[in-house]
């Protein structure tokens, strides 16, 4: 999951949380990050990436937001951009032992695309 949004000098900062739903009524919600704190501040006013998590499991999340009306000690005020939340596909790719055998010929070359 992304988060993208403006950092600058004017910026404060807000808090998220994510919550693995519940699958069934057997289970219970989980909480994944229990609100952590994003210093939107910067010296410069631009477009960056706030939050970025990459190792989520394929279930349902929710993510909570939230203004904290604080800010930065070099900040000048306390605003909060949010542009755009990305929810990004985790292949969980691992590659396993090499195994080598220089004895080996082959008589092709393939691929898996």
């Amino acid at each position: 999951m992304r988060v993208k949004g403006v950092v600058g000098p004017e910026h404060g900062i807000f808090k998220y949380r994510i919550i693995k739903k519940a699958n069934n009524t057997e289970e219970t919600e989980e909480v994944i990050f229990d609100w952590v704190d994003v210093d939107c501040f910067n010296t410069i006013l631009k477009e960056d990436t706030l939050i970025d998590i990459y190792n989520l499991e394929y279930f349902d999340y929710y993510i909570e937001i939230e203004t904290t009306a604080e800010k930065n000690v070099l900040s000048s005020n306390k605003n909060i951009y949010i542009k755009e939340i990305q929810f990004l596909r985790n292949f969980n790719i691992q590659l396993g032992e090499e195994n080598i055998n220089p004895d080996l010929s082959f008589i092709s070359i393939g691929g898996i695309r």
